[in-house]
């Protein structure tokens, strides 16, 4: 596809609360936004949304930003809309560097997690050449798309910094409680650990890049179809909240950070 191509960005104001997450927002990178949002005068990066139907949209990047706005009382926000559809969406995931704490203190926490079970050593559902940095191929992981059946797949694989490879699983649950014990999960470290977002799946290049990090986190790829369906769950599961309520322990719906 040439740029000529490429359409017009379909960008629209509408109301902050037609925007539907399928992540919680983080608050390591929401409450310092919500500072500098008070004194902006431009927005330069609106999320990215696709439609649901109804006039709602689920975020597909920019769940900090929305939140923002939500919490800000702002009850409207400028967005770009791309449609699953349209075949210009490529949807991707965030892995997360956990930096600044203690690996076996992590381990004992998660541990103690009765949704989850952990499986330590070389995990044979992930690529081989992994380490060679190829994110195509990683990030297909276990070519798993959650609500398929009720194989007790990884949910994530954590890539420790001292060699270790520790796989989490949610054994026999619907999409909504493997969705539920993966929040849970990055409730854990978002609380007592630093939680940087990257693309990069190579390990060694995350350890240079974050001298202090002691995981790298890399989750299984969804669909377009288990991004809606995480979205509404979400809206169904809130009642009449706002749709960007603060809850303690839960910071993301899918914690992947899905992006184009």
């Amino acid at each position: 596809m040439t740029n000529k191509d490429v359409p017009t960005p379909d960008l629209r104001i509408v109301p902050t609360a037609s925007l539907k997450p399928h992540e919680e927002h983080d608050s390591q990178r929401s409450l310092p936004l919500i500072e500098s949002l008070k004194t902006a005068r431009y927005m330069i990066n609106p999320p990215l949304v696709a439609p649901m139907g109804n006039g709602d949209y689920v975020i597909l990047d920019g769940a900090n930003r929305a939140y923002c706005f939500s919490a800000l009382d702002y009850p409207h926000i400028l967005v770009q809309v791309a449609s699953y559809e349209s075949g210009l969406v490529d949807l991707d995931n965030w892995q997360h560097v956990v930096a600044g704490w203690n690996i076996d203190a992590f381990l004992q926490q998660l541990r103690a997690m009765p949704e989850i079970r952990l499986a330590e050593g070389d995990a044979t559902d992930v690529v081989d050449d992994i380490s060679e940095g190829d994110a195509d191929l990683a990030l297909t992981l276990h070519e798993y798309h959650p609500g398929d059946d009720d194989r007790e797949e990884a949910l994530a694989q954590m890539y420790l910094q001292d060699g270790r490879v520790v796989s989490i699983y949610a054994p026999n649950s619907s999409l909504h409680e493997r969705n539920a014990a993966l929040r849970k999960v990055v409730a854990v470290y978002q609380k007592n650990a630093a939680l940087h977002r990257t693309t990069l799946v190579d390990t060694d290049e995350v350890w240079s890049l974050y001298p202090d990090a002691i995981a790298l986190v890399i989750f299984a790829r969804y669909t377009p179809r288990d991004i809606i369906a995480a979205a509404r769950i979400r809206v169904s599961a809130a009642g009449n909240q706002p749709p960007y309520c603060e809850r303690s322990g839960d910071p993301r719906q899918l914690p992947t950070g899905q992006s184009t």
